[in-house]
């Protein structure tokens, strides 16, 4: 019996409208505020940290408003998100937050742990046509640590977002619209999905982005065996087999949710096949490498993951994902 494969829902049906050109101000009169006067990137850290919070708990309560069917109260809710400045404000404040002196590139850490694997840097050892392709999923910088790399390891990196801040060097689309490659060579080597998820306001859209995540993905892959017996003599350690998704999120997501802990994750991610490979916490953030077996994830697709409470408490987040059987 030949499958048909399931309609996969577009993420931006669950988002606010990106800007406005007039926004209205407490007191109801009308203001010609546009986000190019919001200018998160001004800001303090301490403005640009409550700028982002503040969007995470608007969006938090628009989904809850969403799922139960209360338009009045979604209407509201995106009035509120547009006087900050809507989708557009928000990403100029993380963009602000991987500023060096904010502490922020995060992939930074994706670099340190493909160096640490000889797959890229000046030292790499891919051998020619083996250098790496990165898609990196809710870009907002061309000039982040793994595009620095591109010629030293890294073939290309492919940006997206949804709301694109520079759309030269970032194509502005829906991942969930992204044409899945036909061919094999034609898919990517590394995906990043940094501080993305946790901005997706449905549980249901997060565990569909995780899912499509494999699609974008070479089959299993190593070094050539040349290369590899030269790195094992220098480094046998080193563990260069490929592809991999890289995953941050922030650490409440993970350590004070009531939906979901770090155990629960891995449990998902280890049904769609990933095996995790590196992790980190920060003060803030989880950074994860996971590396994909295309066979693992043919097993048992009858499982779901439902959104079920698994530490009580009422100063938790409610940070979720759920994963429908395949």
């Amino acid at each position: 019996m030949v499958r048909t494969a399931k309609a996969v829902k577009s993420l931006k049906g669950g988002r606010p409208p990106l800007t406005s050109k007039k926004l209205s101000t407490s007191n109801h009169s009308t203001a010609t505020t546009t986000t190019n006067e919001v200018n998160p990137r001004r800001k303090s850290a301490k403005a640009t940290r409550k700028l982002i919070n503040t969007h995470h708990q608007l969006h938090k309560a628009r989904a809850i408003a969403v799922a139960g069917n209360n338009q009045q109260l979604v209407r509201d809710l995106d009035t509120q998100i547009e006087q900050l400045g809507g989708l557009a404000a928000y990403q100029a404040a993380s963009l602000t937050g991987q500023d060096k002196d904010r502490g922020g590139d995060s992939s930074i850490k994706l670099v340190e742990w493909l160096r640490k694997r000889g797959l890229i840097g000046q030292q790499s050892n891919t051998g020619p046509g083996q250098d790496l392709r990165v898609l990196e999923i809710g870009a907002l910088s061309s000039q982040n640590a793994i595009s620095r790399l591109v010629g030293k390891g890294v073939r290309d990196v492919k940006r997206i977002d949804l709301h694109s801040q520079d759309k030269s060097t970032i194509e502005e689309i829906d991942f969930m619209d992204l044409p899945i490659p036909l061919h094999d060579e034609d898919k990517f080597d590394i995906v990043s999905l940094s501080l993305v998820l946790n901005y997706v306001p449905d549980v249901a859209h997060r565990g569909n982005m995780l899912r499509r995540t494999r699609d974008f993905l070479r089959k299993l892959s190593t070094l050539s065996e040349t290369d590899k017996d030269e790195q094992e003599a220098r480094e046998p350690a080193k563990d260069t087999r490929l592809p991999c998704l890289f995953v941050v999120l922030p650490l409440p997501c993970l350590s004070n949710s009531r939906y979901m802990t770090h155990e629960h994750f891995l449990s998902i991610m280890q049904h769609l096949g990933y095996e995790s490979i590196e992790k980190h916490n920060s003060q803030k953030l989880a950074y994860m490498l996971f590396r994909l077996d295309h066979v693992q994830q043919q097993r048992d697709k009858s499982t779901v993951f439902k959104k079920i409470e698994l530490r009580p408490g009422g100063e938790r987040n409610n940070f979720a994902i759920v994963l429908a059987p395949d």
